[in-house]
């Protein structure tokens, strides 16, 4: 089992859309995760992981931040 927390600066760089241009925007970010490795053989796991982030909102007049939940899986050796 593991956890992690994770803290830091997001940069969006500005673009034009077909909509709106967005400006460059920056602010503070925190995410926070966990995962567990199923060892199928004694050097050999299957790690399965679950991340969630919390970004600065993307257009400057928003207040809503953007939320992001990730799954994963993946195969690494085990030493």
């Amino acid at each position: 089992m593991g956890a992690k927390l994770l803290g830091g600066c997001e940069i969006y760089k500005p673009c034009r859309t077909d909509f709106r241009r967005l400006e460059r925007r920056a602010g503070f970010s925190f995410g926070t995760g966990l995962s567990t490795t199923y060892l199928a053989t004694q050097n050999l796991g299957v790690r399965f992981s679950t991340d969630y982030d919390v970004a600065p909102p993307v257009v400057r007049s928003s207040r809503e931040r953007l939320h992001k939940l990730t799954f994963g899986m993946e195969v690494c050796a085990v030493f």
